[in-house]
């Protein structure tokens, strides 16, 4: 089971003992769009689910090059892998309840919602199994260009020769760097980087708007950046963004719900991974906190997405500089002027 269909956490791993749970599997005629899949998750958590398993998709081979030490092969098996952010949403998912009663309880809350997806759902005892071991085989490592190496905590024997590792405990916040949009923002932001010192200008400051666990905010602080500011509106977010930052010896990522007052024109990198509407309405904000010549990473975008976003940008006097296909998402490099 690949992590890229997998969110499951706190499986009621009690040190990774296994326990009885109760699987709510809901299937539908087809695939959920994603602002209905965000509105599905919320359901899922608020009614206490213990994880989602969101697929059966055999976890990719080509990663296990990493533990090999050989250079790892860049086909299709990795442009399957998981979030910042954000998951392709699935047909058919299967979320881990402690008791029937409460699987029950968030049946009856979905129903309205998912009446257009002709839903079946059933809830069945799940056998006792170690969630834990299967969930942590199901996160392999995973190489994101031109040099990124993003691991658990428990994968060892890397060959970690000329590459910046990204050690992250997958949990409850997006982005274990598997997803295209999360991988893509990390190979541009390594590329905005370069820009920037190419140009004369200092690493001085970072933005990660929606950082989810924090992977870009440690990316950047590794890419040299002195200060890093991570925004998350989920207390689960910023929470995961500092432990992982304490994880990475990287230092300290200021976090918050918002950016603080006052901070026009003060970020040479500002990296965006979230949803459409989203990029929309805070075009001018993320415009206007970039620094002179300073660069913009956009993503959590679909195909064909990108055309509704990018005229806004430079309608506001941005410059495209890449644009990175990756699968069926896109990521884009902006410039500011001048």
């Amino acid at each position: 089971m690949s992590s890229s269909q997998m969110r499951l956490h706190e499986l009621c791993l009690n040190n990774g003992n296994a326990c009885l749970m109760h699987a709510l599997t809901i299937t539908l005629t087809r695939t959920l769009s994603l602002e209905d899949w965000d509105l599905c998750l919320g359901h899922l958590y608020a009614f206490g689910t213990e994880g989602v398993d969101e697929g059966e998709e055999k976890a990719p081979e080509g990663a296990a090059a990493l533990v090999a030490g050989h250079a790892p092969d860049q086909g299709d098996e990795f442009l399957q892998a998981i979030a910042p952010g954000i998951l392709t949403p699935p047909q058919r998912f299967t979320a881990y309840f402690k008791t029937a009663g409460e699987a029950a309880e968030a049946w009856a809350s979905l129903k309205e919602l998912l009446a257009s997806y002709d839903p079946e759902h059933a809830v069945v005892e799940a056998p006792e199994e170690d969630y834990s071991s299967t969930w942590r085989a199901s996160f392999q490592p995973l190489f994101a260009p031109p040099f990124w190496l993003v691991h658990a905590p428990w994968h060892t024997d890397l060959d970690e020769k000329g590459r910046i590792t990204l050690e992250i405990e997958p949990g409850m916040a997006f982005g274990t760097g598997n997803h295209e949009t999360t991988r893509g923002c990390l190979t541009l932001m390594a590329a905005a980087a370069e820009a920037l010192k190419a140009s004369g200008r200092p690493l001085s400051r970072a933005l990660d708007f929606g950082c989810g666990s924090g992977i870009l905010a440690v990316g950047a602080r590794k890419l040299g950046f002195a200060e890093v500011l991570a925004v998350d509106i989920d207390p689960l977010a910023l929470d995961a963004t500092a432990a992982n930052a304490d994880r990475n010896s990287v230092g300290t990522i200021t976090t918050g719900f918002t950016v603080p007052e006052g901070q026009e024109g003060t970020c040479p990198l500002i990296v965006a991974n979230i949803l459409k509407n989203t990029l929309l309405e805070f075009a001018p904000s993320l415009a206007r906190w970039l620094a002179p010549g300073g660069q913009l990473v956009l993503s959590g975008l679909m195909l064909g997405q990108d055309d509704e976003i990018l005229p806004r940008y430079l309608e506001l006097g941005l410059t495209l500089e890449e644009r990175l296909v990756d699968g069926e998402w896109v990521c884009l490099r902006l410039r500011t002027g001048p």
